[in-house]
């Protein structure tokens, strides 16, 4: 597209020798009728330098190239319409981005041949000597055009900018070796800092380089785009993910690996998600990134039981760790005379918390991520959350039923010795759950101090969810005696599957809970920076299709009694 400047010098050379034949041959010249081989030394200079560096007929013909390109870069621009294919808008985008790199190239030749400097005229030399003067001017002059043409060269190829070439040019101390060390230097830190890629696609945000943006940027777009197929209209592209929000999967797996081209047949798809899958690529983690952002939304929106009468603890390793129950600070102290404040203790307690880690591989079929079909998989992952929060909800309650002993007392959770165990089952009613009620209100902290607790659930089984309900309604009793307090409406009855025996048989006993926040008898929690479930990549892309871990950290312990009571039950 561009000529480089020694072809540039060379057409030069050839058309100012023609003119110097033409006025070798002019009559009345007399440096025509003169020999050249008698010519006086600076002559020869002079005239090899202006054959050298004859700049107008190469910058001519270096603007005329600059017309050109700017002709063709318009008229290619306007061949983008709407509607028209992604895949011919980007090869039209591409041809776009190498014609505005041609001309930006032939403008750094045009400044770089106006910027160049003329040889200064030789000094007359004695005629004995003035072959030898011409040599050595004559070298001079072509080591210059070299440097000249090698040094815009090394710039252009390194995507230096024009001010920086003419920098170059005119620093006659710079040597080329010198100048080849900028421009590898230049290119390194280009490569090294975060840039915009011609396709426009890889965008820095949030100071991070081109690679994790492109990964932040796919994942963030893939798992909006598999929340939308799975049903969720109101999820959104964030907006640096937006360039990615029509690709499909194999789309991106193809940029990962800088494939170019479309990808028109399954074999070709097919080779694409191998080689995403078996090569050291970003791909299968954000695929994994964005499987992990759906699989925690569909698990944190999940409001499994047991979360309403336990509290959230976060441990920093999997060994037990001590919990400070209601209570536990010291009481305050009367002030002396002398001003002196009494110190306190921390009321000894035991009990401890541990969480401990669970696994389990799932697998993505072949079918799904060749296919993209990325409800099935949003499916997938609903029911991996979903099962997830009912194993946690299944652990919750079979520590809630088994009652275990509190390592402070060595005495079960729900026990007459701790005030919270009703001595015969009651069916649910006012006076039932107003007895409760009493004992929680009556309850201790450690130091003495009465807690004034106030249930907040009513927790029951399928068998006695009717009468909770029913206990809750605005309906008016016909005994006064059954009034529904208007601070039982405080309450809320919750139901859960795992209070029903696997028989068949009535379930009947029920329990009375306080804020978990305030005063919780049972804790849950996770491991410290991973708070749900997690997907990692076990197996890479195979004939069955991609094999992931599911890890879960998590844990349920019985801590303090006096936040709850439980009641045997009784049939109504």
């Amino acid at each position: 597209m561009h000529r480089s400047y020694r072809a540039a010098g060379l057409i030069a050379l050839a058309c100012t020798l023609a003119l110097a034949f033409v006025v070798a041959m002019a009559p009345d010249a007399a440096f025509a009728a003169t020999p050249l081989s008698l010519a006086p030394a600076h002559s020869v200079s002079h005239l090899f330098g202006d054959l050298v560096m004859a700049g107008p007929l190469a910058l001519a013909s270096l603007r005329k190239t600059e017309g050109e390109l700017v002709t063709r870069a318009a008229a290619k621009i306007g061949e983008v319409i709407d509607g028209m294919a992604e895949d011919a808008r980007r090869a039209i985008e591409a041809e776009h981005a190498g014609i505005l790199s041609d001309l930006e190239a032939t403008r750094a030749e045009i400044r770089t041949l106006e910027a160049a400097p003329r040889p200064a005229p030789a000094t007359p030399a004695p005629a004995a000597g003035g072959f030898a003067n011409a040599d050595a001017t004559r070298a001079a002059t072509v080591a210059a055009a070299e440097r000249a043409a090698t040094i815009s060269d090394i710039g252009r190829r390194a995507h230096m900018s024009a001010e920086a070439i003419d920098t170059a040019l005119r620093n006659p101390d710079l040597t080329v070796e010198a100048f080849r060390s900028q421009a590898f230097e230049a290119l390194a830190t280009r490569d090294a800092a975060t840039m915009t890629r011609s396709t426009g696609r890889v965008a820095e945000f949030g100071g991070q380089d081109a690679d994790d943006s492109r990964r932040r940027g796919m994942a963030d777009a893939l798992s909006a785009r598999m929340a939308h197929a799975g049903g969720d209209r109101t999820a959104v592209v964030p907006e640096h993910a937006r360039a990615y929000a029509e690709m499909g999967l194999a789309e991106m797996a193809a940029e990962c690996i800088g494939h170019r081209g479309a990808l028109r047949t399954s074999r070709q798809v097919n080779e694409v998600f191998e080689r995403a899958f078996h090569t050291v690529s970003d791909f299968p983690g954000i695929f994994v990134d964005a499987l992990n952002v759906r699989l925690l939304a569909r698990y944190r929106t999940a409001t499994p039981t047991y979360r309403t009468f336990a509290a959230l603890y976060t441990t920093t390793d999997f060994r037990p760790t001590y919990v400070i129950r209601a209570g536990d600070f010291p009481q305050l102290q009367p002030v002396n005379e002398a001003g002196e404040i009494k110190s306190g203790t921390f009321s000894e307690s035991a009990e401890t918390f541990r969480v401990k880690p669970y696994g389990v591989s799932v697998n993505l079929s072949r079918a799904m991520i060749v296919n993209d079909h990325l409800g099935a998989i949003d499916q997938v992952l609903g029911s991996v959350g979903e099962r997830v929060t009912d194993w946690e909800n299944a652990i919750a309650f079979a520590e809630l039923l088994r009652n275990g002993n509190l390592l402070t007392d060595n005495t079960a959770v729900f026990h007459a010795k701790h005030n919270n165990l009703a001595g015969a089952g009651a069916a649910i009613s006012v006076g039932s759950v107003g007895a409760g009620r009493a004992q929680m209100v009556k309850q201790k902290s450690l130091d003495g101090l009465k807690l004034n607790l106030q249930p907040k659930t009513l927790l029951v089984g399928p068998d006695n969810q009717t009468a909770a309900e029913q206990l809750f309604t605005a309906i008016t009793p016909q005994i006064s005696g059954n009034a529904v307090p208007e601070s039982f409406r405080r309450m809320a009855p919750v139901a859960d599957a795992n209070l029903a025996n696997d028989d068949g048989s009535a379930f009947l006993p029920w329990y009375l809970f306080a804020d978990p926040a305030v005063a919780p008898c049972f804790v849950y929690g996770y491991l410290e920076g991973y708070e749900g479930p997690r997907l990692t990549s076990e197996q890479v892309f195979g004939v069955q299709g991609m094999k992931v871990k599911l890890e879960h950290d998590f844990g349920v312990a019985p801590i303090d009694f006096r936040g709850g009571y439980r009641n045997p039950g009784a049939a109504n």
